[in-house]
């Protein structure tokens, strides 16, 4: 009958039946002995983030201090939020207070120079189109009235819509290498100034020593000349004997009035003043010819009229110096010459065919002949090349302004 009311079996009772006493405290001391492993775990996950958090506080401190350092500010712009970025050296940049300035971009132009904003405004516009990073360099107005001068770059980053979705950028303070820069160019106006007013100086001494061997030591050689003549008269029945030594002493006073004259036709550039540089380096060239033995020639010659004096010296003083390395070092058998005139450069060139000078022997500072050339250049702001080819010869190249820009031009 107890089977007709209910069934009953072995695995029905065991789930049934209460646990006992006796087994309840090993189920508390599994579920502490749980509760203990998950707090030490905790306590580990705890100690790795205040481990991250203090690494996380250095390297901001680094990035703050190397910012700082290097005069280089952080921005950012959230373009979909508007909301904008900046750090504290970008601040300092501005010299303006976090606290009383809110971040913004209207608020960052209104320090862009007014004669920058346009430009500046249009750079950054565009760069929400544009993906490479934009690098420009501008000047701030501080509130004071200074000037500071800011190289910002920056990139902005789309979605894959394609949509412009921020902007991330550094400006970095160039204020001291601008004036850096600009001393540099100060410096070298200087020099330029100074080799211009000593190569000044120095034709004019040239000048003087010319007249003074030609009017002074060319007039004592033709007066010995004249004493020889009546030496030589006086004598000439008394001591027949004496004619050859007569003769070879005027063979040497007509070798010694020839070089006067040639030395005072050097240092005075008489053919330049008298005939124009065109003329003049076409003598020049065939008084090279005849000395040298080179073959010369004249490839071009442009039209040298109204060129201003300082240039033309210029110019045939760096072919005098440049014919002569030529003779001396190139070990050449020919020589061209090419001056090119356009409306606002003069250009010389120099080529020969011989050994070719070498990037070491260019590099050179001892070479005075090439740092007079480069001097000479250089004081009228113009720019002389030397290159050459190993066997293939050398090229002179010289350039100057036509409009007779002197040391005083920046």
């Amino acid at each position: 009958m107890t089977n007709s009311v209910g069934f009953s079996s072995p695995v029905t009772e065991r789930l049934t039946l209460p646990v006992s006493p006796d087994e309840q405290p090993r189920a508390s001391a599994r579920e502490i002995a749980s509760l203990g492993v998950a707090e030490a775990e905790l306590r580990r996950v705890e100690g790795e983030q205040r481990q991250l958090l203090r690494q996380l506080d250095l390297e901001k401190t680094r990035l703050v201090l190397a910012q700082e350092m290097a005069k280089v500010g952080s921005w950012e712009i959230d373009i979909l939020s508007g909301v904008v970025v900046w750090s504290d050296e970008f601040y300092r940049i501005l010299e303006a207070d976090r606290a009383e300035l809110p971040a913004s971009y209207a608020a960052f132009m209104r320090f862009v120079h007014p004669d920058d904003f346009g430009w500046v405004d249009e750079a950054y516009f565009r760069s929400l189109v544009l993906r490479p990073t934009q690098v420009v360099e501008h000047r701030l107005r501080l509130r004071d009235g200074r000037i500071k001068y800011v190289e910002h770059r920056w990139r902005t980053l789309f979605d894959e819509a394609d949509r412009a979705i921020r902007s991330v950028g550094t400006c970095q303070d160039i204020t001291d290498r601008r004036e850096a820069e600009a001393e540099q160019r100060a410096t070298r106006l200087r020099l330029r100034r100074l080799v211009a007013r000593l190569n000044s100086v120095r034709e004019e001494e040239a000048k003087r020593i010319s007249r003074e061997l030609h009017d002074d030591l060319g007039q004592q050689l033709t007066a010995l000349d004249m004493e020889l003549d009546n030496l030589e008269g006086n004598l000439a029945d008394r001591e027949p004997g004496l004619k050859p030594q007569f003769a070879a002493l005027h063979q040497l006073v007509a070798g010694l009035v020839a070089e006067v004259q040639k030395i005072s036709g050097e240092l005075r550039l008489g053919q330049l003043d008298h005939l124009g540089l065109a003329a003049a380096i076409e003598a020049q060239l065939e008084e090279f010819r005849r000395r040298s033995g080179l073959a010369c020639l004249i490839t071009r010659l442009d039209d040298t009229a109204e060129i201003p004096d300082v240039v033309a010296t210029a110019i045939y003083r760096i072919l005098q110096e440049a014919l002569t390395n030529v003779s001396r070092h190139a070990g050449a058998s020919q020589v061209e010459i090419a001056l090119k005139r356009n409306d606002r450069q003069l250009t010389l060139e120099v080529r020969d065919n011989g050994r070719g000078i070498t990037a070491a022997e260019v590099a050179d500072g001892r070479s005075c002949g090439l740092l007079g050339m480069r001097e000479r250049a250089e004081a009228l702001a113009g720019l002389m090349v030397v290159t050459g080819l190993p066997r293939l010869g050398t090229v002179v190249r010289v350039t100057l302004p036509v409009s007779g820009a002197d040391a005083s031009d920046p």
